[in-house]
């Protein structure tokens, strides 16, 4: 799905109201989320591996930087999530 499509402007409005209409924060956020999983989805369902392990390293980075006491390993780990994120914006582009 392009931007510069009707199809995509469809889904937009489909998209934002719905948003808008779901009136709590928790909802709105799934909403979107899944929404930009679709959207994705929609130029290639493998996409959606792609984007689940990027976001995964990410969350795991996060969740555990926390309960690292050396702040070497912390920036290591941050430093492990930006490259891998990095490197899959370089295959890519």
């Amino acid at each position: 799905m392009l931007f510069p499509t009707a199809k995509f402007l469809a889904f937009f409005l489909v998209v934002f109201a719905v948003y808008w209409l779901l009136g709590r924060h928790r909802r709105m956020m799934l909403w979107l989320t899944c929404a930009s999983a679709f959207f994705y989805m929609a130029w290639s369902p493998w996409f959606i591996v792609l984007i689940l392990g990027s976001t995964s390293i990410d969350y795991l980075v996060a969740m555990r930087l926390n309960h690292v006491p050396c702040d070497r390993t912390r920036r290591a780990m941050v430093a492990l999530s930006v490259s891998v994120n990095l490197g899959i914006l370089a295959y890519f582009k």
